[in-house]
């Protein structure tokens, strides 16, 4: 079947973009102009995963995808990188001795510190300023001002596709939101004496306290700051983040949905797994893919899918993962090296012939809808690689040999498909709970009976 087909006919399919190139805006500070070399220049590279028309309209998309732009490192070697950066310690150690010593407001000190802040593009800046602004800072003085510039929340009356991470104020919040993530166990004491976890501050003589953790996990909900927010999480790695992240996925939409499923994978705890497939692809429509390739690459979907006993939402969802994964792998790779395996469709970063075993033996064990989905995927992935590999357009053995291991399989999910497949999808037709996969499933149906 045509590419087009295989596009239109998948319930986690996400009309294609056009073919435009993502843009990127790059605001500077007079200042930073004399700092700009060749070798400090961004990539501009596309979006691995098209998305779709309302996915573009998620809050935090223009930032998201900005993020997921490719930046060489800065040198912070240069003598002018060297000069800057020490010009910053003195205005920036000079700040934190104000507040300190001399009774500076936590408003006044703000306002201070925000210029020396907008400083960019974050994904750039981050891995420099961070652990330089940290150095200044070990003792906690600076975390009030930190909230402070957090709370003033973003500029207000940005267009839909402005990138509030490129302005001086949401630029300082980020920025805000990242060094939170250095401060673990310290703070200072609230009433009680408890310091673990906690800060406190001082403002119109109230006195507040904090948990970091569960205040970052509050943020990562947030698909605005939340790429952020589970960064400085991630950076705790402490039971108290994992906790507020692991909390948090229920409660996420859209990007930050996407940011939290990355964040629990990134502790690398197993069980983690089963919350992960199980909340992972709710009220994330439009990115699925995003949330289905890092899970795919790292949860072992295979057992979910052999396992007779697994709970069966958990195996309806490893069989949209899988399928989600085989769709956006269905694009021939022109050129692929043998050192490199970023090279490579990340359908075959896991065991191919194992997951395809796995998925067909769950689907004749159970014939669900999501299991035929996916194993039609699989057989329009099949027959687009199959015929790449005949014509010669695929030399590579890494992609070659697994295809090959796949092929024996395709008589029998054919037979299965056209019998206890096509009555899944009649039954699903007919359920209301299906009502938003309708339109997919009945395409399915019809490309079956018009074979």
């Amino acid at each position: 079947m045509s590419e087009r087909d295989d596009k239109r006919a998948q319930p986690m399919t996400q009309p294609a973009s056009e073919s435009s190139t993502e843009g990127f805006l790059y605001l500077e500070r007079e200042t930073d102009r004399e700092l700009q070399e060749p070798d400090l220049a961004r990539i501009e590279i596309n979006p691995t995963i098209p998305l779709s028309t309302s996915a573009h309209e998620l809050p935090g998309t223009v930032e998201h995808l900005t993020a997921r732009q490719t930046f060489h490192a800065l040198n912070i070697h240069t003598p002018e990188m060297k000069q800057h950066l020490s010009a910053l310690r003195t205005e920036v150690t000079r700040i934190l001795t104000n507040l300190r010593w001399e009774n500076q407001s936590v408003e006044e000190t703000v306002q201070h510190l925000l210029p020396f802040l907008n400083i960019g593009p974050i994904q750039q800046w981050k891995d420099v300023l961070i652990p330089f602004l940290y150095e200044i800072d070990r003792g906690g003085t600076l975390i009030p001002i930190w909230l402070q510039i957090i709370e003033q929340g973003d500029p207000s009356a940005l267009s839909i596709d402005a990138n509030p991470g490129e302005t001086e104020q949401g630029r300082a919040r980020r920025y805000a939101i990242l060094m939170l993530g250095n401060y673990r166990t310290m703070g200072i004491a609230d009433k009680t004496g408890s310091q673990a976890h906690f800060i406190s501050r001082r403002d119109d003589d109230r006195l507040f306290s904090t948990d970091l953790a569960q205040y970052l996990g509050a943020l990562a909900t947030d698909p605005h700051v939340s790429l952020y927010a589970t960064q400085a999480l991630i950076k705790h790695t402490t039971a108290a983040s994992m906790q507020a992240l692991v909390g948090a996925l229920p409660e996420a939409h859209g990007w930050a949905k996407v940011d939290v499923v990355e964040g629990c994978l990134e502790f690398q705890q197993e069980r983690f797994h089963d919350l992960l497939l199980a909340r992972g692809l709710e009220h994330v429509s439009g990115l699925e893919s995003y949330v289905a390739l890092p899970i795919y690459k790292q949860v072992p979907l295979e057992r979910y899918l052999g396992d007779r006993k697994a709970d069966p939402r958990l195996k309806a969802n490893a069989a949209l993962i899988f399928q989600s994964v085989l769709q956006d792998s269905a694009r021939i790779p022109l050129n692929t090296a043998t050192d490199t395996p970023e090279s490579l469709p990340v359908i075959f970063s896991r065991n191919f012939p194992t997951l395809a075993q796995a998925l067909l033996d769950s689907a004749m064990a159970e014939p669900t809808w999501q299991n035929t989905v996916a194993l039609h995927q699989l057989g329009l992935f099949m027959g687009q690689y199959w015929s790449a590999i005949n014509k010669g357009y695929i030399k590579d053995p890494r992609i070659i040999t697994p295809v090959y291991q796949v092929l024996p399989l395709m008589n029998e999910i054919e037979r299965w498909m056209n019998g206890p497949g096509r009555a899944s999808l009649q039954q699903a037709l007919a359920n209301p709970n299906e009502e938003q996969h309708i339109y997919a499933l009945r395409d399915i149906l019809t490309q079956l009976e018009s074979v």
